[in-house]
């Protein structure tokens, strides 16, 4: 059997889409920065999956390349499998990620966030949602997700939806602006937040994604070194939306919907653990 074949039989998702090999980034090479829509392939009709009169796309950051998959091993296949188990039939754009250049910390999340969105665009309209995803990011166990009927992402995207939200944070930690009197040990929702640590795992309404697309731009073009750059764009982009398009800004899921992977950081350059890794109730938690 065809290797192509072999993946889609046991790993229903498309990840073999898209693939291109990871890049350096160089801060002193504009043209590596510049025409970053053009790295990627754009979205395909089968990337689309529909669920209770809502359309999503989704994609996956990662460096893993596809002979790990075949070879069931890396991180890549790990989030592949877990997610298959958990919402079977979302299939995902594959991102290829870009190295860090030692100058220019978390600047390859940062530019591969920037191609996800601008492949998106040209999406718009034929999709209500966007699923964006590191591959480190893996579902909480007991998270309910579709086809489940009143799932756990589905009454999540209804509250956003009623407040007019410019998306939804499933997973991060040190939150910052939320209202500490509604969390409750038996509280299952959102909650507005202004920051917070972790881009791993989030989900924006189509309308705002030329607002991610042109912030995550702006940052690569001053080419700040920062490991929290990625995740501070993210909030950027959510407290953008408020004043471009009316929106009442970024969301935080309570509990959290998605568990962060322990492992090697390309970020951080090192194998961590951290604190929040496993607990959904991030208000209990300082790292």
């Amino acid at each position: 059997m065809p290797p192509s074949q072999w993946m889609m039989k046991t790993l229903p998702l498309s990840l073999l889409y898209g693939f291109q090999a990871a890049r350096c980034l160089d801060p002193n090479d504009r043209q590596e920065l510049s025409p970053f829509e053009s790295i990627t392939t754009s979205f395909e009709r089968e990337f689309i999956s529909e669920w209770s009169g809502r359309r999503f796309l989704a994609a996956v950051v990662t460096l893993d390349s596809s002979s790990k998959l075949r070879g069931r091993s890396g991180r890549l296949y790990k989030f592949a499998k877990a997610w298959h188990k958990s919402w079977p039939g979302l299939h995902f754009k594959r991102q290829a990620g870009f190295i860090n250049h030692p100058a220019l910390m978390s600047y390859g999340l940062l530019a591969s966030f920037h191609a996800i969105f601008a492949d998106a665009i040209d999406y718009s309209g034929k999709f209500d949602y966007l699923l964006v995803f590191e591959d480190d990011a893996l579902p909480f166990a007991k998270v309910t997700w579709p086809p489940i009927r009143n799932n756990d992402l589905e009454k999540r995207l209804d509250l956003l939806e009623k407040a007019n939200g410019g998306g939804l944070v499933l997973g991060g930690h040190r939150f910052q602006g939320y209202n500490k009197t509604n969390i409750k040990e038996n509280v299952q929702g959102i909650t507005q937040g202004f920051n917070g640590y972790g881009s791993y795992a989030f989900v924006v309404p189509w309308k705002v994604v030329r607002v991610f697309k042109d912030t995550f731009h702006k940052s690569l073009m001053k080419k700040r070194n920062s490991r929290g750059v990625a995740d501070g764009r993210l909030w950027t982009a959510l407290k953008t939306s408020k004043g471009k398009l009316n929106t009442t800004g970024g969301y935080i899921s309570i509990p959290l919907m998605v568990d962060h992977d322990h492992g090697f950081s390309q970020t951080w350059r090192s194998v961590k653990r951290r604190r929040f890794e496993g607990h959904r109730k991030f208000w209990k938690f300082k790292d």
